[in-house]
């Protein structure tokens, strides 16, 4: 079922060369917008460049069935364009885009918006001197596996403060939001310099790089970067239930790192506030991946004891933090009673709540997981920060390691 309304241009509130947010007049009322106006995103690369005056056929499903999309329907067509302004801004970012027209690897397949791709892969098999590399015994690269998308600039922030010359690749995989363009974290992230390459696999697209599988994608960050952050982009999926969710993708990930001579690094999402039962403490999604879906072991950065200090105590009681313990004790044994490897739980100190909050207010715009900042719920901010600056650490370890085997 797909929800269609056309709709006239009134304003072009953000414009990105691949991003644009619309404010759009309904032709005709809908029993959802009465008052006929309507919030939407336009992707470029899919429909062209829109501007005030266009008209356009929107998908309004999401919205119709008041969905977490953020408030905003999607420009699905443009129609009888007004005046040429938008066909010859078309015509120029074509003209920047004319690479991918070397690529047949085709994105959204089968679908009326597929697109062509110029993916990492085909440019490899032009590129003699440098094929993909066929297995990776050791990978020293950190490689950082995310649940949520609240969670890359976090990493992000804490990482490049203390190593701004380290370079960070982000794999946006395809589990999520197919289009890299509707993350604001990666295009705030892109232009301040805390994200050095994109990377977009499997049918997700608009990244530095595009890849046919994670796998490739995996190699081509560890060769660019210091640092790999692999998680789906925002709007994750889910049901209740404990298949059907896209948080437990993050088995495959973890998976393919592995698999590739990886030392997967796992930031679990554990919360000390949420009204829902089974996200308190360390979230059920995060124990079916570290109990079933990883054959692997894993390394999880949380935070040491002693970070759970006054300020955290009013969101995450004494009482919850048993509870995690009892937790990570249950993830440990199931693992033996299935003669899997044990999983190793790093215990990681954090700088002062007063630092975390100061890094924080250097970010443009405030950072939240299900509308919950710092102050709201400090132990799922906690444990991602433990995964950075255990990072930290490895890179400056392995910096070590290489100037020794220098000499």
């Amino acid at each position: 079922m797909i929800i269609q309304r056309v709709a006239r241009i009134q304003q072009v509130m953000v414009e990105e060369e691949d991003y644009q947010e619309l404010d759009c007049q309904l032709l005709h009322p809908t029993p959802t917008h009465a008052e006929h106006r309507v919030k939407a995103i336009n992707y470029p690369e899919l429909t062209g460049y829109c501007q005030v005056g266009d008209y356009v056929l929107l998908n309004g499903t999401a919205q119709h069935l008041q969905l977490g999309t953020g408030g905003y329907d999607f420009v699905r067509l443009r129609l009888p364009v007004h005046g040429t302004g938008a066909w010859n801004k078309m015509n120029t970012y074509e003209e920047k885009l004319g690479h991918l027209h070397q690529g047949h690897i085709m994105k959204l397949r089968y679908t009326p918006m597929q697109l062509a791709v110029f993916t990492w892969e085909e440019q490899c098999q032009l590129d003699q001197e440098n094929p993909p590399g066929e297995e990776a015994s050791s990978i020293r690269t950190p490689m950082l596996v995310i649940s949520l998308h609240s969670m890359l600039p976090l990493l992000v922030l804490a990482i490049k403060e203390r190593q701004p010359s380290c370079r960070i690749a982000y794999v946006m995989t395809d589990g999520s939001a197919l289009p890299i363009a509707l993350s604001k974290h990666v295009r705030i992230c892109k232009q301040a310099g805390l994200v050095d390459l994109t990377i977009t696999c499997g049918q997700a697209f608009g990244g530095d790089l595009e890849t046919v599988t994670l796998y490739s994608a995996i190699q081509a960050a560890y060769q660019a970067c210091d640092v790999v952050i692999i998680g789906d982009g925002p709007g994750v999926v889910g049901t209740n239930t404990q298949w059907g969710t896209t948080g437990i993708l993050t088995g495959e990930y973890l998976n393919a790192t592995a698999a590739l001579g990886g030392k997967p690094l796992f930031v679990p999402r554990i919360q000390g506030v949420d009204s829902r039962q089974r996200h308190q403490g360390i979230s059920h999604h995060t124990i079916t991946v570290l109990t079933q879906l990883t054959p692997y072991s894993v390394t999880i950065p949380i935070p040491d004891a002693a970070c759970w200090h006054k300020q955290m105590m009013n969101s995450f009681p004494l009482a919850s933090q048993q509870e995690v313990k009892k937790q990570i004790a249950m993830i440990d044994e199931r693992r033996r009673g299935k003669l899997l490897p044990a999983h190793q739980w790093q215990s990681v100190k954090l700088p002062s709540f007063s630092e975390l909050e100061r890094l924080l207010f250097s970010y443009p715009i405030p950072i939240t997981t299900m509308g919950r900042e710092l102050k709201d719920d400090p132990i799922f901010f906690a444990t991602v920060f433990a995964s950075a600056y255990y990072v930290i650490e490895e890179l400056k370890r392995d910096y070590t390691d290489r100037r020794k085997d220098e000499e």
